[in-house]
C-alpha cells in the first residue's frame, strides 16, 4: 500500500519503520488536516478537542518525527514553538539536514534580518522556529497569519507550567498567540509531565475545551540512576573524571593533563542480577558526558576542573549569558566530541538530538521530578546504556531533613535520600505505576550506605578533636601541615591529622562549610586571639582582634 508518511520517514530520515505511539500522533494530525470539522460525541456535544493533541513520550522516543513528517504533506508550514535557543539551533541543523526548509523568528534579530525572514515566510517554507516572547509582538502575529501554518507545536510543553508560572510569563499567552495566528492543528509534546503539569498544559493551550492526551512510559529503562554522596562535590567531579584519587601536589600541577581511557558502559543485563550496571564512585565516568550545573559561574568553574585532568581541547561550558555565536560554537563543538566534558545549566538540553551521551552528573537536586528526568534524559538517547548520577552533600542532606520535618520535601528529595528505589519514586509521582527496575543504586547495593568515607572522617575527627579551630587551622589539620599554630597546638596527635594530603584548600572549604550546615561546627565569632608568634615585636595590628572559629556543636 502507499504510505507516503513511511515513504518520507525513508527517505529523509533512513528510517525503514515507525513505533505505534508515532504512528497514532502522526494519524491524528494528518485526519484532522483532511476533515478539519470539529467531532461531535453521541450526545451531539462539540468535544473541540479536533486537531488538539497533548503527547507525552520519553526523552529519545522520537517525539521530533511525529511533526516532521507531517510537514512532508500538510498545506502550509509547521510552526515550532521552542523554550531555548540552543534547541532551536539543533532542531534547525537536524531539519535542515532532512531536506527541508526552515527560518527561525527570535530576540535579537535586526531589521534586515527580520526582513529576510519575511520573505522567505511568504514565499514558503515548511518550518518556522520561535519561542514564546517572539509571538507576543503584533508584528510576528500578523506576520505569520499571512504565512498561515497549517500546525503549531509546543515542544518541551511542560515548561508551560514549571516556567511560565514563575519567570517566563510568555509562556501563559502561547495559546493566545495560536489562536491570534489562526493555526487549525495545535499539539504539545513533553517527554514528562505530572497531572498538574498536564492541567495547565490545557488550562493555556486550550482553554475552551479538551485536547486528546496520548501518554508513553515515561520509564528510559536503558538510564541506571545513582546518587553519590561527597564531602566536597569540587573533589568530587574531578575524582568521577579520574576515577580515583587524585594528587594536586604533582609538580607539575594545573599544566599536568591526565591521560585516561574514557570508561564504556557494559551493554548488558547481568544475567545474575537483572539489573544493567550501576555507577559506583571510584570507577571512570563514561565519555561524553554532562554536567548539569545550577549557576552560569559553576559551569565556568567545573569546566575548568575538568579542564585539568581531561584534554581541556575536550571540555566546555554553556550558560544563558553566552553570546550567540559562543552558544553556536559550544553546541557545534561539544556535537561532534566523542570525549567531550560539557558543563551547562538548564539553558542547554532540551531535545537536543547527541545521541551518544554516556553519563549526565547533576550537581545540585532539580526543583521537580520533569526538570530531574528531562535533563537525566540527554543521556543514552542512542538506546546504549547510560549514567544519571547525582551528587549530594551534608548541606543538601541537612536541607532534606528540614523539610521532611516540616512536610515540604519534594518527590525528587525522597527519591535521592530514601531507602527506597530510585526509578520506581521518580515513576510514581508521574502516574506510572510499576515496581521493576532496571537498574538504581538502592535495588543493586541496597546495603550501601548514605555517607561518603570522607564525611565519616571529617566527622570522626572533628568529634575527637573537641578542640576550637579556626578554618585555617582545621584545613591544616586535615591536609598535614605544619605551621607555627599547628605545631603549638600540638595537633600531630589528633586522629584525623593528614587524611586529606590530596586535597586542595578550596574543595576543604567546601567541606567545611557542609559540616556547617549539617550542623556539626558552628561558628564562633566573639573570641580574640592574640599573635601566636611569643617574639613578635608589638605593633599596632598585634591587638587582640576578633576572629572566626568554629566550634564542636553538641549535635
Amino acid at each position: 500500500m502507499d504510505d507516503p508518511v513511511l515513504s518520507a520517514a525513508q527517505e529523509r530520515f533512513g528510517i525503514d519503520y515507525l513505533y505505534p505511539y508515532q504512528r497514532l500522533v502522526i494519524a491524528n494530525i494528518l485526519s484532522a488536516a483532511d476533515s478539519p470539522e470539529p467531532s461531535v460525541d453521541k450526545n451531539h456535544t462539540d468535544t473541540t478537542s479536533w486537531g488538539r493533541q497533548i503527547v507525552i513520550l520519553p526523552t529519545g522516543a522520537g517525539k521530533s518525527l511525529c511533526f516532521q513528517l507531517p510537514a512532508t504533506v500538510l498545506p502550509g508550514p509547521t510552526l515550532v514553538i521552542y523554550p531555548l535557543l540552543s534547541l532551536m539551533n539543533d532542531q534547525e541543523r537536524r531539519i535542515t539536514e532532512a531536506g527541508f526548509s526552515v527560518v527561525q523568528l527570535k530576540g535579537g534579530q535586526d531589521g534586515n534580518e527580520r526582513a529576510s525572514v519575511a520573505r522567505e515566510l511568504l514565499e514558503g517554507v515548511d518550518f518556522i522556529l520561535t519561542n514564546p516572547e517572539t509571538l507576543v509582538g503584533p508584528a510576528v502575529r500578523s506576520l505569520l497569519k499571512r504565512a498561515a501554518p497549517a500546525h503549531a507545536v509546543i515542544d518541551e510543553a511542560h515548561c508551560i507550567s514549571e516556567w511560565g508560572d514563575t519567570f517566563r510569563e510568555a509562556y501563559l499567552t502561547t495559546g493566545e498567540s495560536i489562536a491570534a495566528i489562526g493555526v487549525p492543528l495545535v499539539t504539545a509534546f513533553t517527554a514528562t509531565a505530572s497531572d498538574h503539569v498536564i492541567r495547565r498544559i490545557r488550562e493555556v493551550l486550550f482553554p475552551d475545551g479538551g485536547a486528546h492526551l496520548i501518554r508513553g512510559n515515561a520509564d528510559r529503562e536503558n538510564i541506571t540512576y545513582s546518587v553519590v554522596p561527597c564531602f566536597s562535590k569540587r573533589h568530587a567531579v574531578v575524582s568521577l573524571l579520574t576515577g580515583s584519587q587524585y594528587n594536586w601536589n604533582d609538580p607539575a600541577g594545573h599544566e599536568h593533563e591526565h591521560e585516561h581511557e574514557p570508561k564504556r558502559v557494559p551493554e548488558s543485563v547481568d544475567d545474575d542480577t537483572g539489573f544493567l550496571p550501576v555507577f559506583r564512585p571510584g570507577e571512570t565516568l563514561p565519555l561524553p558526558a554532562i554536567f548539569f550545573c545550577r549557576t552560569r559561574w559553576e559551569t565556568q568553574f567545573y569546566a575548568s576542573l575538568a579542564a585539568a585532568v581531561v584534554d581541556r581541547d575536550h571540555c566546555y561550558y554553556y550558560h544563558a549569558g553566552l553570546s550567540r555565536e559562543e552558544k553556536k560554537r559550544v553546541e557545534e563543538s561539544f556535537f561532534r566530541d566523542d570525549r567531550g566534558v560539557l558543563a551547562a545549566t538548564c539553558a542547554y538540553g532540551m531535545g537536543v538530538d547527541k545521541k551518544n551521551i554516556r553519563a549526565v552528573v547533576h550537581t545540585y537536586i532539580p526543583a521537580t521530578v520533569e526538570a530531574f528526568l528531562q535533563e537525566s534524559g540527554r543521556g543514552g538517547r542512542d538506546r546504549a546504556p547510560a549514567y544519571s548520577i547525582t551528587l549530594t552533600d551534608p548541606t543538601d542532606i541537612s536541607v532534606f531533613q528540614e523539610r521532611l520535618q516540616t512536610g515540604t520535601a519534594g518527590p525528587v528529595e525522597r527519591a535521592f535520600f530514601s531507602r527506597q528505589c530510585r526509578r520506581t519514586t521518580l515513576l510514581h509521582h508521574l502516574g506510572y505505576r510499576t515496581d521493576t527496575c532496571t537498574g538504581c543504586d538502592r535495588c543493586v547495593f541496597p546495603d550501601d550506605e548514605s555517607c561518603s568515607p570522607a564525611v565519616e572522617l571529617a566527622l570522626s575527627c572533628v568529634a575527637e578533636t573537641r578542640q576550637h579551630l579556626t578554618r585555617r587551622e582545621w584545613i591544616a589539620v586535615w591536609q598535614g601541615r605544619l605551621s607555627v599554630t599547628t605545631a603549638l597546638a600540638g595537633h600531630r596527635g589528633i586522629p584525623g591529622y593528614g587524611m586529606f594530603t590530596d586535597w586542595r584548600e578550596d574543595e576543604l572549604e567546601e567541606g567545611l562549610e557542609n559540616l556547617l550546615g549539617l550542623g556539626v561546627l558552628k561558628l564562633s565569632r566573639n573570641r580574640v586571639r592574640r599573635s601566636v608568634n611569643p617574639k613578635a615585636v608589638p605593633d599596632r595590628t598585634d591587638r587582640p582582634r576578633p576572629y572566626l572559629s568554629f566550634e564542636i556543636a553538641d549535635c
